[in-house]
């Protein structure tokens, strides 16, 4: 999936792994004592997905941002905690991977690297290199929500890939050869490079699974097996389960979380909106994949009306968090984003087939808007999508592309 951000950065190529790939209130508590336990929580508002901070992407790396958040956003309900991961972390193993893995084709056509990626990809990095706290990454940058490093590090990386020490496929191919040159580009410090070696090998031979939990605690990498997490049980509302992450990144399994496209007929995109209304009554984050044509944008909202008086503009894919909606039941009742519905009743009703979806509110990574509050619509971080935009014609597609699912919904 590729990114846009605010500071108008360059188109990214989308990279895709695998033919079936698509790449883009108030706070429950969960009691995560024992592993698969289902808890009794509160589910009478629209706004309770907890979410951790809103952070600012500084290349086009949205995709990272959106994934990070949601293990972030499912952690927070487990163990009511904010881990602060690291997207960096992620952002140098996904290169990694790309190089290594299609060393050919590192470098486009018009010499730009990408920073793009997809659902798909994040399940197989994560779940072989597990996650790791910002400040034991990149300790200059523990608190900061944004990440000057990355910029320099992709500067850097790819100039190294354009005419430096992997400028060739076979250079690229040595994996002790990539890291070391990532290593450069991040400007990790030595121990940070040593924690690394000690549990992946230096040509990353070995997984954060494979290294074992000893090797993984003296390095601070969580593998996908030492975070815990929570999420909503399908076949009983009010109730979650608890677990690890790699429950939900694993490929095909009943707790595994799921991507489906949007579909383009009127039925099926209402089926599909009642399975997203499903998960955000019962608190789960979505990851949301969409196209953004800034043309659209006025603020903090993006609207079909505003696209049509200006006509089509800059465009590209991105990724965000699913946290909120709002809606228009058949008899006029409203639904608002962000104030809370305490009664149960008219949040089924709120499924009902003749409901109007007005908009899907997204937590973004493009940094604070400098909004105050839950009082404004929306808060400060966050974006209203209006569904006539997500369903308008957006580049190459419609304006929703793909959402990301909990097992069941």
């Amino acid at each position: 999936m590729t990114d846009l951000s605010l500071t108008r950065l360059p188109l990214l190529a989308l990279l895709a792994l695998g033919a079936a790939s698509f790449s883009a209130g108030c706070s429950a508590v969960v009691d995560p004592s024992e592993e698969g336990v289902e808890t009794e929580v509160a589910t009478d508002d629209i706004t309770s997905v907890v979410q951790s901070s809103v952070k600012n992407q500084s290349i086009g790396n949205c995709w990272i941002y959106a994934h990070v958040g949601w293990v972030e956003s499912m952690n927070k309900r487990a163990t009511n905690a904010e881990l602060n991961l690291s997207e960096s972390y992620a952002t140098y193993w996904d290169w990694f991977t790309k190089v290594t893995s299609w060393p050919d084709t590192a470098i486009d056509s018009k010499g730009e690297f990408s920073a793009g990626g997809t659902w798909s990809l994040y399940r197989w990095e994560v779940a072989r290199f597990g996650s790791m706290l910002e400040k034991d990454f990149i300790p200059e940058e523990a608190e900061a929500a944004r990440s000057s490093r990355q910029g320099s590090a992709i500067r850097a990386f790819t100039e190294s890939l354009k005419n430096g020490a992997l400028k060739t496929v076979e250079a690229r191919k040595d994996r002790a050869l990539v890291r070391a040159e990532l290593d450069k580009a991040f400007g990790l410090t030595p121990d940070v490079v040593k924690k690394l070696d000690d549990v992946f090998g230096k040509g990353a031979s070995f997984t954060a699974t494979t290294a074992g939990k000893a090797k993984r605690d003296a390095a601070g990498i969580l593998g996908p097996q030492d975070v815990k997490i929570a999420w909503p049980n399908a076949r009983s509302s009010g109730q979650v389960l608890t677990g690890i992450l790699s429950d939900a990144v694993q490929q095909g399994g009943s707790k595994s979380w799921v991507e489906v496209r949007y579909p383009e007929d009127e039925a099926g995109r209402r089926t599909y909106q009642i399975r997203i209304q499903k998960a955000l009554h019962d608190q789960a984050p979505v990851l949301t994949w969409w196209n953004v044509d800034f043309n659209a944008q006025t603020g903090s909202k993006f609207s079909k009306a505003t696209l049509d008086a200006r006509g089509a503009g800059r465009t590209g894919g991105h990724m965000t968090l699913g946290f909120d909606y709002a809606a228009t039941l058949a008899d006029g009742t409203k639904l608002e984003a962000g104030k809370d519905v305490t009664d149960r009743t008219l949040l089924d009703r709120a499924l009902a087939r003749d409901t109007k979806i007005d908009l899907i509110r997204v937590k973004n990574s493009w940094g604070g808007t400098g909004l105050p509050g839950m009082d404004t619509a929306p808060p400060s971080g966050y974006y209203d999508l209006e569904m006539a935009y997500l369903d308008a014609k957006v580049a190459s597609g419609f304006g929703l592309v793909a959402v990301v699912f909990p097992p069941g919904y």
